[in-house]
């Protein structure tokens, strides 16, 4: 391989042993006409993962293993970008795929126009590899060059931090890294990113396949790590909320923005607990009203997205009647 590297992709592994060879593939099939690297992140595995990975390097060389104590989906991201080489960088989850035809459509836009971000769209796909539908766009402009602030003001939907080419540089001169060890990661981190990106472009090419089953993360496999998913929210709520001190007092639609997106992370925690009331039991709800009355996240006040979230917050914001009402379902 050439010194000079186009695309690092970043791949966390961790007890993926039936998965990594599809992820594989889908990034190394094909004419592929650029330099890239592919860095697996071992992190932590228990099962046989490193043993599939060790047999694929034997393959090919531009592929680099870093083993390391288990940090979180979050702190291997974080080990990959210190790694990477690339003037590129993506993610990509090992239980996924990508469609690289439209990646290497992309990377020449992204290297033409020295964008700081670059996205694409994603498909889902259910346990039988049966596709569920595309993730909806957001409601702003494609195929134009923004600011990350414009994308923010215009409606951007804070999403899969896998949905993204970043240019390395950017990452680097504003050591934007993943919060350690939380659930929802990605909605903090990709509100956060735009508040920096100069030079941002939304494609609708479908890059990202996202393989939708009862091993990812947003589908918890016990009470446990639901309730950590779920009171994780809050801080990825007060995280965001937390931007608003990079913003100015005159920003007044930039600030709508962020305020949007974090009440909207509380407002769908609540709706969380009223459709699906017996998910977790009523003790757990009661603390995390509290956690976020202490974060003054609660009773939700300012911005929301939709007029139904705003319709529905009166009832929300009406603690003892929605206290009474969960207890009750649950």
């Amino acid at each position: 391989m050439n010194e000079k590297v186009e695309l690092s992709i970043i791949i966390p592994v961790y007890n993926v042993e039936q998965y990594i060879e599809k992820c594989y593939s889908s990034v190394t099939k094909g004419d592929i006409r650029f330099n890239y690297e592919i860095i697996f992140v071992n992190d932590g595995s228990t099962d046989k993962s490193l043993e599939v990975l060790e047999r694929l390097v034997q393959k090919d060389s531009f592929i680099t293993i870093i083993s390391q104590e288990n940090q979180g989906l979050s702190g291997a991201r974080n080990t990959g970008i210190a790694a990477a080489r690339g003037k590129y960088i993506l993610f990509l989850d090992s239980d996924d795929w990508l469609n690289f035809d439209v990646i290497q459509k992309l990377l020449p836009v992204a290297n033409a126009n020295e964008l700081d971000l670059l996205s694409y769209g994603l498909e889902f796909f259910d346990e039988h590899n049966n596709s569920i539908g595309e993730r909806d766009k957001h409601p702003l402009q494609y195929f134009k060059i923004l600011t990350g602030k414009q994308a923010l003001i215009q409606g951007f939907q804070p999403s899969s931090s896998c949905l993204f080419l970043y240019r390395t540089e950017f990452l680097n001169q504003h050591n934007l890294r993943f919060f350690p060890r939380i659930a929802q990661q990605d909605v903090e981190f990709t509100t956060r990113i735009m508040l920096y990106a100069e030079r941002v472009y939304f494609s609708d090419l479908i890059g990202y396949n996202y393989y939708r089953h009862s091993g990812t993360i947003s589908l918890p496999t016990s009470t446990d790590k639901l309730k950590k998913y779920l009171s994780d929210a809050i801080i990825v709520a007060q995280l965001i909320k937390d931007n608003l001190k990079y913003t100015q007092l005159g920003d007044v639609e930039l600030r709508k923005a962020v305020e949007k997106n974090y009440n909207s992370v509380i407002w769908n925690l609540f709706w969380r607990f009223l459709t699906k009331p017996k998910e977790v039991d009523y003790g757990f709800k009661e603390a995390c009203i509290e956690d976020l009355k202490t974060k003054k996240l609660y009773p939700i006040k300012g911005e929301l997205k939709s007029n139904f979230q705003k319709l529905v917050r009166v009832f929300f914001n009406a603690e003892i009647l929605l206290k009474v009402f969960l207890k009750v379902r649950n």
